[in-house]
């Protein structure tokens, strides 16, 4: 290949090739004839629109600021030109595959905006709510329907040979109720429900019959005799004396009597269950003194697992998980506030937080048999309706991304063969007896090129990092906005002045010459060359010092939006002759 043939060739490349990650946001198609380069020069047409390197909003206060990132090929001066038409055409099939990125992302942004209009109309819709969470409360007027409902949902999970297992969960509920602040603290109206998928099974022994649930104690304990003598006494639950005897007649009759003056109870340390008496030391409330005497946090636990599945057994522990109110000043669980809180004499207004209201909302949406129905705002049904529109349009939104993905990750598979056959001169993805002789295409690939260009007032600083953040010195120029022509600028001892420098506003053309002292003060480096690394160079630095360094850029607009600049770098002897040549191609930052 003559030294003029090479020359055209490579500025030709220059202004076409995108590799190594410069090709990352679309550019217009090429045609290009691979025959063509048999007799010599092959001819390309313009890849986009010229734009002026200082077209910027910026401009309007005097000052710019632009970055342009991309790559440099340094080409073998004996390459051959069919390999060359070969990238060539690798680089036309990876545009016509980021075209085709491109195009399939309008419909992902058109989705997004859609969204986004979604998001925004149900901010209003909010706006016109005040606080939703407050205009939801449970139909309590259909409790009958919700106490049925619950148990056939209960005895739909259990079956008939794990009753003892239901019973003993029921009552283990029931002391856990029995021994709580909410039953101790609140004044009832009705007598309240310990458990709402237990409620059949205590019917069904005839408990909370007796006249302390006909008529409560009118002192603070309220319903607390009711539920302790008519329930946990009438229970599979035993009381024992101190000596962990079983209680006699007369002992429960002493033991119910001094119900309401029960200071203390519940001691899960223990290992008995309970733990009931004056002061917790005169009775002890267990299933059997003989057994394990299990914790009460045993005995739910051990029965949530023989009775229900995982899904089901977390929503029996969410029903009976202790909650705090925030205007009750005590403890609830969700069982008190479905069942009970229109019970409290004194009705409370919002008494769950936040993210509890958030995790009853869901609960009742699996499980409403047991959590009930949530009455809502009709402009609250509206929210939910554009809640699931905007579930619909992201799971579309998703689809259209993986159908756009496909065509970007073609591009970087085209894109890596295309620096395969620089690198080595092979494509292995070809078909062996269509595999070009081994030799190298191009002598070197900087993949971190740099590109900055910063204007104050009337100057413009011209900045180029071969190797960007690992370049000892930074190659700099400086020029007057109104002449374009060079002027001197300051220079730190990490930058190398340009000797010569220019910028046609109107072509765009950036011009920078400069003699190379030290390759290494550039960034240019030795390098073999390894698949795991996108860059190499097996260019001698020695045979680089001395060089005149002459490089050319020109911007193209590539699509409707994106800026590239690309050119070449020509490195000539002391005698004028061009040793090597390559193709730069910058774009800048897509997002």
């Amino acid at each position: 290949m003559s030294k003029t043939t090479y020359s055209k060739t490579f500025k030709s490349l220059g202004s076409l090739l995108l590799l190594t990650g410069a090709l990352s946001c679309g550019v217009k198609d090429p045609e290009i004839n691979p025959q063509s380069v048999n007799g010599g020069t092959p001819s390309y047409p313009p890849v986009g629109d010229v734009f002026r390197l200082t077209e910027s909003a910026n401009l309007i206060d005097g000052n710019l600021s632009e970055q342009y990132r991309g790559s440099l090929t340094i080409w073998n001066p004996d390459a051959d030109t069919k390999k060359l038409a070969k990238v060539l055409e690798l680089s036309k099939l990876s545009r016509e595959a980021k075209d085709r990125y491109l195009m399939a992302k309008k419909p992902v942004a058109e989705v997004d905006a859609l969204i986004r209009q979604k998001q925004n109309s149900i901010q209003k819709i909010k706006a016109t709510l005040g606080d939703p969470m407050k205009e939801m409360e449970f139909h309590f007027d259909q409790e009958v329907k919700l106490l049925e409902s619950s148990h056939q949902w209960v005895n739909a999970r259990v079956k008939p040979e794990k009753q003892i297992q239901l019973t003993q969960y029921c009552d283990t509920v029931l002391l856990q109720f029995a021994s709580s602040s909410f039953l101790r603290n609140q004044t009832l109206a009705q007598r309240p429900i310990p458990s709402g998928l237990c409620e059949r099974s205590y019917e069904e022994r005839g408990m909370f019959k007796g006249a302390t649930c006909k008529d409560p104690s009118p002192d603070v304990g309220n319903y607390f005799a009711c539920i302790w003598a008519e329930g946990v006494l009438k229970s599979s639950l035993k009381l024992y004396t101190k000596a962990k005897k079983e209680a006699t007649a007369e002992d429960t009759e002493n033991f119910v009597k001094n119900l309401n003056s029960l200071k203390a109870w519940l001691d899960a340390k223990e290992s008995w269950v309970l733990k009931a008496g004056k002061l917790g030391e005169d009775f002890r409330i267990g299933f059997n003194p003989t057994n394990s005497n299990p914790k009460i946090a045993d005995v739910l636990n051990d029965s949530r697992s023989q009775l229900f599945n995982a899904e089901d057994a977390k929503a029996v522990d969410e029903l009976n998980q202790l909650r705090v109110a925030t205007d009750l000043s005590t403890k609830l669980t969700f069982n008190d506030f479905i069942y009970n809180r229109h019970r409290l004499n004194k009705m409370p207004g919002s008494t769950l937080n936040n993210d509890d209201k958030v995790k009853l909302t869901e609960f009742s949406g699996t499980h409403s048999e047991i959590m009930g129905s949530m009455f809502k705002d009709p402009a609250q049904a509206e929210v939910q309706k554009v809640e699931e529109d905007i579930k619909a349009l992201q799971t579309q939104k998703d689809e259209l991304f993986l159908k756009a993905n496909k065509h970007f990750n073609d591009a970087k598979t085209i894109d890596g063969n295309a620096a395969k056959l620089i690198k080595d001169g092979t494509l292995e993805v070809l078909p062996p007896e269509n595999r070009l002789p081994d030799q190298h295409l191009g002598l070197a690939i900087y993949p971190d090129v740099l590109v900055s260009l910063d204007r104050k007032g009337d100057s413009v600083k011209v900045a180029v990092e071969v190797r960007e953040k690992r370049t000892a010195k930074v190659l700099t120029a400086c020029l007057d906005w109104a002449t374009s022509k060079q002027v001197s600028c300051e220079a730190s001892d990490k930058e190398v002045a340009a000797e010569e420098a220019s910028l046609n506003k109107e072509t765009g053309r950036l011009f920078l010459k400069t003699t190379i002292e030290e390759a290494d003060d550039l960034g240019f480096v030795e390098k073999a060359i390894n698949e795991k690394d996108a860059d190499f160079s097996l260019i001698l630095l020695e045979k680089l010092a001395g060089t005149r360094f002459e490089l050319e850029l020109f911007p193209a607009r590539l699509g409707e939006t994106l800026r590239t600049v690309t050119g070449s770098l020509t490195l000539k002897d002391k005698q004028g002759a061009i040793l090597y040549m390559g193709s730069l191609v910058l774009v800048e930052p897509c997002e």
